[in-house]
This record gives structure tokens, sequence and C-alpha cells, in this order.
């Protein structure tokens, strides 16, 4: 383009020159015909948000809201989520033992519950939900180095997402073609064993179809005893531009992630080998296998230049198999001659989720409607821990979940565009039932029946001003 106006504009300066040398009576039959010139452009699907976009959405947020380029992670030793996120401010994300299972605050959410349920907020992958309906989120582990950025909306910034859960919500970025090269690769390899190595390949075909896939495998010995992990991974996306104004999203997830647990310590162990693995995890051979499959789609739908919808659904069955208890240590007593329970969880996870967000631009009124409905089952057995296999059964599990959440939020230009105020309200209606089974050692079932059902409202109102590039002031007051 540059040598085009360059070569344009010195045709006209030489014409001038010419015309400027004849005489009046000949300026008028002297004309220089310049061949036509054809611009084109391309448009982005709709179907991708770019980080440009994400940026100027977190700068309009009245609260703490953090974004995590992808790009930037790929010059750090990223291992896990808890490398990801570690200086995002407000979050508290530790690995007991280096690997995958991590232990997951924000603003003090999640402090008494154990790294299994890891609840406290809300997790998603492209704008839809990988949280559970019940709120937790079961050991699933999003691969950092397969996020093209995340969104942190603490607290009650969460709320664009439909998280209620005090500790907001982070919503992962895949990248799509659009985004990367043809074929990536990427190896790294640390200390205590640590390799990992992932290979993508993507295309774009006439820009209206595109397809990405990624495979990884990570393996890690570890710094303690009984503390390795291993974990391979197949992720894949695939959009079609159906027209200027819709395009649709398929995504398929699978992740097959293996860890040795090696367990607590007493203050006399630590200080005697603070590398070892605790008793109990060598004798209950302590480890979680987890088997997760993931699809899910999402389109978008622009509908003119003010009003936006998204719509998407996803599925998600994963397997548990974790050997977890163990406690047949007593001084002086050989362990052949101890009674032994302990307990290991073998059960099966399916996730199904619908979310609708529609939004319309009307005068200084930017409104925002959405759902996120949610429906969960966990089923399958407790055991006793014979030695990382399963003993004897203790009980049969079988829970069922299921979340609505609906918001409608609106950020308002109020005066010029310097003040927005954000007041937002959330409903929230969720059922909670629970039909387990314990099973004595001689066989005999005992059925146990609960359930619940909840009801709130969630209020909030953000003031935002802009005073000047870079520097911004805002109040927030919301209820979790």
């Amino acid at each position: 383009m540059r040598a085009g106006s360059i070569g344009l504009m010195g045709v006209l300066h030489l014409a001038m020159v010419t015309a400027q040398a004849q005489e009046p009576a000949q300026k008028e039959q002297a004309t220089t015909k310049l061949p036509s010139m054809t611009v084109t452009a391309e448009q982005q699907p709709v179907a991708t948000l770019g980080i440009e976009a994400a940026r100027e959405e977190v700068n309009l947020t009245p609260g703490g809201v953090t974004l995590v380029d992808g790009e930037i992670l790929r010059d750090r030793n990223i291992s896990s989520l808890a490398d990801m996120l570690r200086y995002v401010p407000g979050l508290f994300i530790q690995s007991d033992s280096g690997g995958d299972g991590i232990f997951f605050s924000s603003r003090g959410s999640n402090l008494d519950a154990t790294d299994f349920d890891m609840n406290g907020i809300m997790l998603l992958q492209n704008g839809l939900p990988v949280t559970s309906a019940d709120g937790n989120n079961h050991n699933r582990i999003i691969d950092p180095l397969s996020t093209r950025y995340a969104i942190v909306a603490r607290g009650a910034n969460g709320m664009k997402y439909g998280a209620s859960t005090l500790g907001g919500a982070i919503n992962f970025i895949n990248p799509t073609a659009y985004d990367m090269p043809g074929v990536r690769l990427y190896l790294n390899g640390g200390s205590f064993g640590q390799v990992q190595g992932r290979a993508t390949v993507s295309k774009v075909f006439d820009n209206r179809f595109d397809g990405l896939l990624t495979v990884e495998t990570k393996q890690r010995q570890g710094y303690r005893s009984h503390n390795q992990s291993r974990r391979t991974g197949a992720y894949a996306n695939a959009g079609w531009r159906i027209s200027q104004s819709l395009g649709t999203r398929i995504y398929l997830n699978y992740i097959n992630n293996n860890q040795q647990l090696p367990g607590s310590l007493t203050r006399a162990q630590f200080k005697d080998d603070p590398d070892q693995a605790g008793t109990n995890a060598l004798k209950g051979n302590f480890q979680i296998d987890v088997e997760a499959f993931r699809v899910a789609n999402k389109t978008t739908w622009q509908i003119d230049e003010h009003q936006s919808l998204d719509f998407g659904v996803s599925y998600e069955k994963q397997r548990l198999y974790h050997p977890i208890v163990a406690d047949f240590s007593v001084p002086g007593v050989p362990d052949e001659f101890i009674a032994f329970d302990g307990l290991l969880i073998e059960t099966d996870h399916r996730d199904l989720g619908a979310v609708v967000r529609y939004e319309h631009q009307i005068a200084n009124h930017n409104l925002l409607f959405g759902a996120n409905y949610r429906i969960g089952d966990v089923k399958g057995q407790q055991y006793g821990n014979d030695h990382g296999h399963p003993g004897g059964l203790q009980a049969l599990i079988n829970q069922h979940a299921n979340t609505l959440q609906a918001y409608v939020m609106d950020r308002w230009n109020i005066g010029n565009d310097d003040w927005t105020l954000v007041p937002a309200v959330q409903i929230v209606n969720a059922n909670r039932e629970l039909d387990n089974t314990d099973v004595d050692d001689f066989g005999v079932e005992t059925e146990n029946h609960t359930d619940g059902h909840y009801f709130g409202v969630n209020p909030r109102l953000g003031l935002l001003y802009h005073v000047q590039s870079g520097f911004d002031l805002f109040a927030n007051v919301s209820r979790l």
C-alpha cells in the first residue's frame, strides 16, 4: 500500500506540472486518466474475541480484574495453574507438592475447603462454565499453556459471567487458528525430572473455516518421595464463519492426569527429612488419577451494530480414582494386626451446562442480560484403601445438583464519558440432592437421603471515574 501511494502521488505531481506548462486553451484538452484501484479488507470472525477487546473490557470494570496474556507464559517455566496465576493480586494459589494439585483462594474464599473441592471460585473456558453445578471444581485441571489469555474477575466482578461465588470467576480463552502460526512446537525441562512437550497445528480455510489441534505430555519426578506425576492431553477447536454476523465454534478437550500424593508430615518428620513422603501416604499409595473429556459449542450472533447474542452448551465426563485416607500406623503393633479402613474414592462425574448472554447498546446504556444453567451428577463407590487398591465397600454415592444463575447489568455513562455507573442484580436458584448408601463390615446397607433448595438475590452497584489515560478511580458495593 505504501509503494502504491507514493506512485500515485508521483503521477498526480507530474500531471500538475504538465498542466501548468500548457496554454489555457490546451488545459481543457489535457487530461490524465489514472488506473482504477480496488481496496479489500478482511473482517475478523465474529466467533473470536481478540485480546485487545478483552483489555478494553477490563478497563470498563469498576473493580479488581486482571488480564493474563498467555503469550508471556512461554517465557517462564509454567507447569500448572499455580505458576500461571502466581502474580495475580488477590489470589493465593499453591501446590503442596509442585504438581497439578493446587489449593486455591481468591479474596479469602475456600480457606476451609479441601484441595479436592477447589470451590469458592468459578472457572470458565471461552465463557462456558467448567465448575460443576454443585459449585466445586473437582480436580478439574485447565492447561495454562493452552490458554491465549485469561481474565481474572475477583469478587462481584465475576457477575459478568454469572458467578455467584465469593472469589469471583476466571475465564480462560483458548487460542484459535487466527491467533497462532500454522505449526508451533514447545519443549520445556526443569529440575526434579520435569519434562513437558507440546505440538500445535492450525489452519484457516478460505477465511470461513479454521481448526486447531494441540497434543501435549508432561511428566515430573517431584522433589519429594512418592511425588511422580504424568499427564497427557489433547485440545482442539474448529470454527465456522457462517456469515459476516454469525459464527460458531466447537471445542474438544481430553486430559489423562495421574499423580502420586506424598501426603503430610509431622513436625518431627519434616525436621528429619522435608522431602520424604508421609508414612500413611506410602502405605496407602495415595494418588489422584483423573480422566476427563469435554465437548462444548459456542455461537455468536452480531445482530446489528448495537446488539449481540452469545449462546452455548457444554458437556463433561470425568472419571476419578483417588486413594486418599489411610490410618493404620499404631506404635508397637504390626500393620497386619490392625483393622484397616482408609478411604478410596472411585466416582464418575457428568456435567451439562448451558449459557446465554444478550448485549444491547441503547443511547448511553450498555445492557447485559445473561443466564447460566448447570446440571451435575456424581455416582460411584467409596472403598477401604488396601494399599492403593479397593478394599471393602463402604458406601454407594449418588449425588445430584442443579444451579440457575440469571443476571442483568448496565454500564451507564452519566454526565460524560468519564463517569460510568454499573448497577447489577443476580438471582440464584439451586438444588442439591444426596442419596448415599452406607455399607458396614457385614454388608448391611443403610440408605441416607438429604436434599436442599437455595435461593438468593445478589445486588451490585459500581462507579467508575476515568481521570486520565491509565488512571481510574472506582468504588464497588456488592453482595455474594
